[in-house]
């Protein structure tokens, strides 16, 4: 078994989103086939947010686990419903 590179920690602890050293220790030990739980435990996350992490940035058609996808911003199309408006009164 490789050894085991632990990814520094920043200044303010563990972040809520996972850094890109992060991701590719993910990456690493995905295709070493490391259990979900190991990862976890090497990292100090998580195993949920590790599970969550590799959902969210596995490749839909090649089922890879893309590292560099994490830290992209992809903006969905907003629909926004038309204001309603209210019955007029009687009087």
């Amino acid at each position: 078994m490789p050894p085991v590179r632990r990814p520094t920690a920043s200044s303010s602890g563990t972040s809520r989103y996972s850094q890109e050293d992060e991701r590719v220790h993910i990456a690493d030990r995905v295709r070493e086939k490391v259990s979900v739980r190991e990862i976890a435990r090497e990292l100090g996350r998580a195993p949920s947010t590790i599970s969550r992490e590799i959902r969210r940035n596995w490749h839909p058609t090649n089922g890879r686990y893309r590292p560099r996808a994490g830290g992209e911003v992809v903006l969905q199309p907003v629909q926004v419903e038309p204001a309603r408006r209210s019955p007029p009164t009687r009087e």
